[in-house]
């Protein structure tokens, strides 16, 4: 996957438990999830440090992305990696599984959820999801990551993903 490919995203902002939202998300870390009312970004997601290539709007508590890419045949996932950069906290999944999550809370991310710590953007993180391989598919796949921040005032907000590699 490009590292400049762009991601379809929805953000929240200051949300509270908005029962038809979080109906339209539902399903959203899945490859058969309609993200047709998601926008397109181009990743670098956030507000407040100027250093995110797609702006949200201040106050946003979260942004939920997904990047849908075709796993080739002929490729081997005995070695799959994710880098991520954020600020406060994230959780990723590969194609609806749990694969990776920081300063998150233990279930799937919902629009009124915060990060459970703080954390300033600046340096990615790197996760080895080679544990996760056999969740892979020839075909189409989907990497889903819930950005979250710690709550509606922060000052800032960012996730920049580099997507799924292999080695």
């Amino acid at each position: 996957v490009d590292s400049d490919a762009r991601w379809k995203y929805f953000s929240a902002k200051n949300r509270p438990d908005d029962a038809a939202s979080q109906e339209r998300i539902q399903g959203w870390t899945r490859v058969e999830f309609d993200d047709s009312r998601f926008q397109v970004g181009a990743p670098g997601f956030g507000y407040g440090d100027e250093d995110d290539r797609t702006q949200l709007p201040p106050e946003t508590t979260v942004v939920l992305l997904r990047r849908e890419f075709i796993w080739p045949d002929d490729l081997d996932p005995a070695a799959l990696v994710l880098e991520v950069d954020y600020d406060d906290g994230f959780a990723a999944y590969l194609n609806g599984t749990r694969v990776a999550a920081v300063n998150a809370p233990p279930n799937e991310p919902r629009l009124d959820s915060l990060a459970t710590e703080s954390r300033e953007a600046g340096v990615a993180q790197r996760f080895d999801l080679s544990a996760h391989a056999g969740l892979l598919r020839v075909g189409k796949n989907v990497l889903a990551i819930a950005g979250l921040n710690v709550n509606s005032g922060s000052s800032d907000l960012s996730v920049h993903p580099v997507p799924v590699s292999y080695t």
